[in-house]
């Protein structure tokens, strides 16, 4: 709910962060009206650490954090750990929030241990829908307006006028791990609507989530016919048994193809030195800009035994000032799913204060709907918090067939178990989890170690029995980038090993000349 929210002024120096809304582990949220103001006393606020906004941990969902205000603050928006998914590209979006004299307006960190995921969705805009923030523009660090130490991010800004101020284009960014694109869109009082929060706007959303499904139906069914010719296995097989005869044909097609080639396709691209020759892959990379992007596309060219040259590494890292056909589709299509999420949620707040006695039913029709995995998961919560224990059971084990689970997603399933058995244990014995015996809390104390949502939810756990006592974890900006995800040096810059022998590709030649 929208909300003016003053946030106090360290007295003394301190390592304290003082901070305005913290969400941990939190989904299926869209924060929205909110006026976040850093107090000031005596000369100035150098060296206080105010933290309006920060998001820990949201998972893969798409979540909003949208038009808010900031002022004086250390950092407006703090976006930690993992606030993204690969495929799709969805995400947390930071859209049309407003700074004014703050060190830094938006920080994306996150932790040592978090190697994958992390940062916040890629796609933060369209060429469409700009992604509408207006900047402080202060420059009191390199970054100061935008400062992004994990993956990439793509990020639309309105149209830049020939004169005046354009505070909705970022000035002070991380050019190592942001691309900025410009669109023809016009910044105007229009640009960013406030966001319809009354109940009576069901049919409303009712609508909207309709119309979103369909058109993420439309775009899922475009790219994938697109994306690798219509099939990744195909072309990957395609590739992987292709013999230095077929070379030409082998390029011929996969440029013909392009933009459109995944990473998948790409990584075996630049590994298949015995039959595409450097001249070949680099011009397959130019063609796809989204490989100069993709931290595992980079590693791939890097780890070759037969190394693109400094001019053709540029070549490639030019694409990440570019913005291909395949991108613009999954930017429409990463929005679409936004704009999905919104409707759901809005529609779950309404009908929880539905007077209605099907509310519950209407909610639980939702989610099961909903093709999300994490709106799975959220049914079991529902049916656990209405004590059914055989819908419970149900919902959850019937995750692992609808989803093909990544390692790590199993691994956080099996923790969602542990949790599961341990409320419906309580539930059965008509206990509450004052009552937890030993055994109980020995599952608590043991699930509360993991990084993840039933982690977190048994970590809640111990703090209402006073076992544990947790401060809220801050992930602060460090002076540089200290993890860059995404290989920028240009080919001036980097190493070449002295080779001791000339190697030809592809062997035996046949049928060109380079």
């Amino acid at each position: 709910m929208p909300s003016h929210a003053n946030v106090p002024k360290a007295e003394l120096p301190t390592n304290r962060v003082f901070g305005g809304v913290y969400l941990n582990y939190c989904t299926g949220y869209t924060i929205t009206g909110n006026n976040f103001v850093g107090l000031l006393s005596g000369s100035g606020h150098e060296g206080e650490t105010k933290v309006g906004i920060t998001v820990n941990n949201s998972g893969e969902d798409n979540n909003d954090i949208y038009k808010n205000y900031f002022t004086n603050m250390f950092i407006s928006i703090l976006a930690q750990n993992i606030n993204k998914s690969k495929f799709p590209l969805d995400g947390l979006k930071l859209r049309c929030n407003e700074f004014t004299t703050n060190e830094y307006d938006i920080t994306v960190t996150a932790d040592p241990w978090c190697s994958d995921l992390c940062g916040i969705a890629q796609y933060q805009g369209t060429t469409n829908v700009p992604a509408g923030n207006l900047f402080s523009k202060t420059g009191i660090h390199d970054f100061s307006d935008y400062n992004n130490e994990k993956e990439w991010i793509d990020y639309y800004h309105h149209a830049v006028p020939l004169q005046g101020e354009s505070p909705w284009k970022p000035e002070y960014y991380s050019r190592q791990t942001i691309s900025l694109h410009g669109t023809g869109v016009t910044y105007n009082e229009d640009a960013c609507p406030s966001m319809s929060l009354e109940l009576e706007a069901k049919n409303y959303f009712v609508n909207q989530y309709s119309m979103m499904s369909n058109s993420i139906d439309s775009l899922e069914a475009q790219i994938d016919q697109l994306v690798d010719g219509g099939s990744t296995e195909g072309l990957n097989q395609e590739i992987s048994q292709a013999q230095p005869f077929e070379a030409v044909e082998l390029n011929d097609e996969l440029l013909e193809n392009s933009p459109y080639l995944s990473d998948t396709v790409l990584i075996n691209v630049a590994g298949k030195e015995d039959v595409l020759l450097t001249e070949m892959v680099t011009d397959i990379m130019i063609a796809n800009p989204q490989s100069a992007k993709s931290e595992s596309v980079l590693e791939a060219l890097e780890s070759r035994e037969n190394p693109l040259s400094e001019e053709m590494m540029d070549a490639v890292l030019a694409g990440r000032d570019t913005v291909s056909e395949k991108e613009i589709l999954e930017a429409e299509l990463s929005n679409a799913g936004s704009q999905r999420e919104l409707a759901l949620n809005r529609l779950i707040d309404i009908y929880r204060q539905d007077t209605i006695n099907s509310r519950t039913d209407s909610i639980i029709s939702l989610l099961q709907n909903h093709p999300t995995l994490s709106a799975k998961y959220r049914l079991v919560m529902i049916n656990l918090g209405l004590e059914d224990s055989i819908a419970v059971r149900s919902a959850l084990d019937s995750i692992p067939a609808q989803f093909s689970l990544t390692g790590e997603q199993s691994i956080t399933h099996d923790h969602w178990n542990e949790w599961i058995d341990f409320i419906l244990e309580l539930q059965s014995d008509s206990s509450s989890i004052t009552d937890a015996d030993s055994n109980l809390t020995t599952t608590l104390l043991s699930l509360s170690k993991y990084e993840d949502l039933p982690g977190c939810l048994a970590n809640n756990a111990l703090q209402y029995l006073s076992w544990t006592e947790t401060e809220p974890h801050y992930v602060l900006p460090g002076d540089q980038l200290k993890n860059e995800p995404v290989r920028i040096k240009s080919g001036k810059e980097k190493s070449c090993k002295p080779q001791s022998t000339i190697k030809l590709y592809p062997h035996p030649a046949s049928g060109y000349i380079i």
